[in-house]
């Protein structure tokens, strides 16, 4: 779920914090600047793991800052396809279900990706899963707010940068060509980075 990235970037230390330890003043502008921030095809950057070089500084002609450049590694979320992760329901719709994990809620799972047979409660805008028992047909609802298993199938990127492309990109060209097609209705599709995933099993049935 989580990796480390290895990252070289050039840190900005105003004069105020010269007298300040300067690896406790590094580590704050790394985090400042990368944490829950989204590196494209890379990952959702959490925090700051460590610092593994820090280089020469060069004193800027224009506000007396220190210019350092500074390698370092960060931990960041990107799950691997197939990698079952625990989530939230956050919304339901006749298109699927949307899961969240506090901190990352671009996850769906379409329709097709349900437990089958499935079909979805328009009164009370939730999915009911029909599963056989004992030689009889049961029915377990998934409502907003339950906690569900889910598998990662895969996952979509969209360049955020204002001169890059706005079209998705995926290992699996069809899914992106799907994707894109869903995107006007459904807008977790224009999201940067979207997982989409598959019901593993709610926590009730896993029990």
């Amino acid at each position: 779920m989580y990796l480390l990235v290895t990252i070289t970037d050039t840190v900005v230390i105003k004069p105020k914090n010269f007298g300040a330890d300067l690896k406790d003043v590094i580590e704050q502008e790394l985090n400042a600047r990368f944490a829950n921030k989204l590196i494209y095809k890379v990952g959702l950057c959490i925090s700051l793991w460590d610092i593994l070089e820090i280089g020469e500084s060069f004193i800027s002609d224009v506000d007396a800052s220190y210019h350092t450049q500074v390698t370092f590694r960060f931990a960041c979320f990107r799950p691997s396809i197939d990698e079952v992760l625990l989530g939230t329901v956050k919304s339901c719709s006749k298109s699927g279900i949307r899961v969240s994990m506090n901190f990352f809620d671009d996850i769906y799972i379409p329709a097709e990706k349900l437990r089958h047979p499935s079909r979805f409660d328009y009164e009370q805008s939730s999915w009911i899963w029909e599963y056989a028992y004992e030689g009889e047909t049961a029915e377990l609802r998934i409502d907003r707010n339950d906690t569900i298993r889910f598998r990662v199938v895969e996952e979509l990127w969209r360049d955020p940068n204002p001169d890059g492309s706005k079209s998705l990109t995926s290992k699996n060209e069809e899914a992106a060509a799907e994707a894109e097609a869903l995107a006007e209705d459904h807008p977790i599709y224009t999201a940067p980075y979207t997982l989409i995933v598959s019901l593993f099993c709610t926590v009730i049935c896993a029990v």
